[in-house]
């Protein structure tokens, strides 16, 4: 009974500890589920494919969507995407081209 117990308390969250997640937390448990999603498409095509279910397709929006959703949490990305801003304005093409002002 109380190895019973134990995994009960393990399994299912109390609600006096449960801990509240932030917007973030909740698209990186999106992200996870979206990596699953693509795993299991993956067997089941293995297993014998669905007849007119495109595989391909679906399959490839699942990793297009992991791979922008991966984008936007990286930190780095946004780091990146932060420093190197450029304003493109006439004065910076006519010094491309060799002409200064």
């Amino acid at each position: 009974m109380k190895k019973l117990m134990l995994v009960l308390a393990l399994v299912l969250p109390s609600t006096a500890g449960a801990l509240e997640l932030s917007a973030e937390d909740y698209l990186r448990l999106s992200l996870q589920k979206l990596k699953e999603a693509k795993l299991y498409a993956e067997k089941s095509k293995e297993a014998g494919r669905v007849k007119g279910f495109n595989y391909q397709l679906y399959i490839g929006y699942l990793e297009r969507t992991i791979e922008n959703l991966e984008k936007a949490l990286s930190r780095k990305e946004r780091e990146y995407d932060d420093y190197y801003r450029l304003k493109v304005d006439s004065d910076l093409l006519l010094k491309d081209l060799g002409e200064r002002k």
